[in-house]
């Protein structure tokens, strides 16, 4: 619970990531190569998970989203507006379906 990155660094890498919130976009963002994120277990006590690599880029990405900032966020203007109009293109090819990988709603989690 409450996860807060803590620390990164050991350099700059720069990899090519992709996002469940833009299917089928990958785009190359640059991230430190190792972090650290501290939170609480369900008992209340801290936890710590430090990753180099893809599982430090993975926990800088979803720590992202949790304090609203997303993939697109993180490029250029150009690369912003490419981004958009795939994902115009995206829900116009597939308006009304569920994505396969949707996360499942309450009532199917019950």
């Amino acid at each position: 619970m409450n996860p807060e990155l803590v620390e990164s660094g050991k350099g700059l890498a720069v990899a090519e990531e992709g996002c469940l919130s833009f299917p089928g976009v990958y785009v190359e963002i640059k991230r430190p190569r190792w972090a650290k994120v501290r939170a609480r277990d369900l008992e209340g006590n801290t936890v710590e998970v430090d990753g180099d690599g893809l599982l430090g880029r993975a926990l800088q990405h979803e720590h992202d989203h949790l304090t609203g900032k997303l993939m697109i966020d993180l490029v250029g203007t150009i690369k912003k507006e490419v981004i958009k109009r795939k994902m115009k293109r995206w829900h116009a090819e597939h308006d009304g379906e569920k994505p396969a990988a949707a996360t499942p709603s309450l009532p199917e989690l019950v």
